[in-house]
């Protein structure tokens, strides 16, 4: 069902139609539902670590099958098989939702940022306070 009607906007003279995504209807967000498993990186971060399904099989007991189909994105994950996952790949939640390669790269931006924080803190030498009688 596409519903559809026209919104003024107020800068311009010509009218914006907004359908599907772009319209807040109440009553149509299911607040429980969970995602599919398309649009992750379950499958190369288990190329990326070494891991092979029997080893996700064996520290989680899940059925042979629903680790398939996770790897494959045949059926939805919620936060607890996310946090699980990563528990066992030794990654940050939010890093199965990128590719490893963007995800190491955000790890070396991230160390090479507390590195040089760091190495500003140890060659910081502080000015000596004012007492308003020398300048």
């Amino acid at each position: 069902m596409t519903l559809s009607f026209p919104l003024r906007n107020l800068f311009v003279n010509h009218i914006v139609s907004a359908t599907g995504n772009d319209m807040i209807l109440r009553g149509f967000y299911k607040g429980n539902m969970t995602h599919t498993a398309s649009d992750w990186f379950f499958k190369d971060w288990l190329s990326a670590t070494g891991i092979i399904q029997a080893r996700i099989v064996d520290e989680t007991g899940w059925p042979k099958g629903k680790v398939s189909k996770l790897v494959n994105g045949k059926v939805p994950y919620n936060r607890t098989i996310v946090n699980t996952l990563c528990d066992i790949l030794n990654i940050e939640p939010y890093e199965l939702l990128m590719h490893p390669r963007d995800a190491m790269a955000m790890r070396q931006i991230r160390e090479s940022v507390y590195r040089i924080a760091a190495e500003a803190r140890q060659s910081y030498i502080p000015e000596p306070e004012r007492d308003g009688t020398h300048g």
